[in-house]
């Protein structure tokens, strides 16, 4: 009886040892796989983002080239101050409504 005994605690001993070490390694994988899945999204998220952001950028950056090649007209074209900064104020105005409050 002994034996028998034994040999139950064992094969017990055995089967819960490798049931804690499938567990312990089940759930370390599940980890990685979630981390990796987060970096992953927040890596496209923040590429996302980088690219619309270039994109106003880009747009305001050609916006403000136009008006300033504009301007270099109308001074070589000997217009006077008044209607210069009438278009400067003009175009400020509509790049304000364009893009934000913030923008200019």
């Amino acid at each position: 009886m002994k034996r028998s005994t034994l040999n139950l605690l064992l094969t017990l001993l055995v089967t819960f040892v490798l049931m804690a070490f499938m567990v312990i390694y089940t759930s370390q994988l599940f980890y990685q796989i979630s981390v990796t899945n987060i970096y992953d999204a927040g890596s496209d998220k923040i590429e996302g983002v980088a690219a619309e952001l270039e994109n106003y950028l880009d747009t305001a950056k050609s916006v403000l080239w136009v008006t300033a090649d504009t301007v270099e007209n109308m001074v070589e074209n000997g217009d006077n101050p008044e209607r210069i900064l009438e278009y400067i104020k003009k175009e400020s105005k509509n790049q304000e409504e364009q893009f934000d409050e913030n923008y200019p």
